[in-house]
């Protein structure tokens, strides 16, 4: 906002309470909800290691071992 909206924004009763109505509720929800952070941070934590996994073995195209990309030699009949 700029800086003179901003001072008339403040100026506004109303607005005066939806700050206070906002600080309240976040407030609340911080105290209410600070038993499920350990349970967020260990899915979190959880969901980082699969995601870790799953993009750091991503083989480029040409990265494959030597052992599929050389044929086996054919052999014809017995001994030669």
């Amino acid at each position: 906002m700029i800086p003179g909206r901003w001072q008339a924004w403040l100026r506004r009763p109303r607005n005066w309470v939806l700050l206070g109505f906002l600080a309240v509720a976040g407030y609340l929800a911080v105290a209410e909800h600070r038993a499920h952070l350990p349970l967020i941070a260990a899915v979190a934590l959880l969901a980082a290691c699969v995601a870790m996994n799953r993009y750091m073995h991503v083989h480029e195209p040409g990265d494959e071992p030597a052992l599929k990309t050389q044929e086996a030699p054919e052999v014809r009949g017995g001994r030669p």
